[in-house]
């Protein structure tokens, strides 16, 4: 187990972690992004950071086998608890740099707000992880994706200061995203607004309105920012990515 300052301090005050995001704001949003990297029903896909598995049971839902990787302890122990009798799922606590050696043939590598939590020696043990995949997978793997907190959005530092779980210390990498250059990141889209009751009010058509240009921006009322790579080998290059699906 690599140690590293990336790991929680105090992880079982991050109750937010236990919160289902089995909505059809969130659903929809991880639904654009699996048809935008070529994902299907029956792949395998390796999730890093997986924390307590709230996005497991996204991943789950859309049908994919899932093998889920978490370092810390604590959220690792939430996640068995909470997944372990599902199937197509495998709980592995691990951190990045560590992956099973006997992984059956993987089809995408994911996370789910984890880079901002890695310094620079973890984001480059995650690019040589994704490039021993890469090498390995010959033509099945399609590629990988994380999808991270807006920086622009004024709501995480509310949040942050608020919830008495979550520390600055922990939480700083959401504004410092330039290191997410060490990864070889071959597109970045904004997605889904926030709060997610909100789109139940705003009228999708509305929406359809906004150019898909603005989508590729750091647009200050999406939610997320979701970086990623497609794999040249990809059947779905010609499938666009529809921010407005996203509510």
């Amino acid at each position: 187990m690599n140690e590293s300052t990336t790991l929680y301090r105090d992880p079982e005050r991050h109750t937010y972690m236990d919160a289902s995001n089995a909505d059809g704001h969130h659903k929809a949003i991880l639904d654009n992004v699996l048809a935008y990297v070529g994902l299907r029903p029956g792949d395998h896909v390796i999730e890093v950071g997986s924390g307590s598995g709230r996005y497991s049971e996204l991943l789950l839902a859309a049908g994919l086998k899932v093998t889920a990787i978490e370092p810390d302890q604590v959220l690792y122990e939430k996640s068995l608890a909470r997944l372990s009798t599902r199937p197509n799922l495998r709980i592995v606590r691990a951190g990045v740099g560590e992956l099973p050696e006997d992984l059956e043939p993987l089809h995408a590598l994911c996370g789910f707000h984890v880079l901002h939590h890695l310094d620079a020696s973890a984001l480059d043990r995650l690019k040589a992880d994704i490039d021993q995949i890469a090498s390995n997978s010959n033509s099945s793997f399609r590629g990988w994706f994380f999808v991270e907190p807006n920086p622009f959005n004024i709501l995480y530092p509310l949040q942050i200061s608020m919830h008495p779980g979550m520390k600055w210390r922990e939480e700083r990498g959401i504004w410092t995203q330039e290191r997410y250059q060490r990864l070889p990141w071959n597109f970045r889209f904004a997605s889904g607004l926030i709060p997610p009751q909100l789109c139940r009010i705003v009228h999708p058509a509305l929406l359809k309105r906004v150019p898909s240009r603005l989508w590729k921006k750091r647009l200050p009322w999406a939610l997320y920012e979701i970086f990623g790579a497609r794999m040249g080998n990809n059947n779905s290059a010609e499938v666009p990515f529809n921010a407005t699906r996203s509510l």
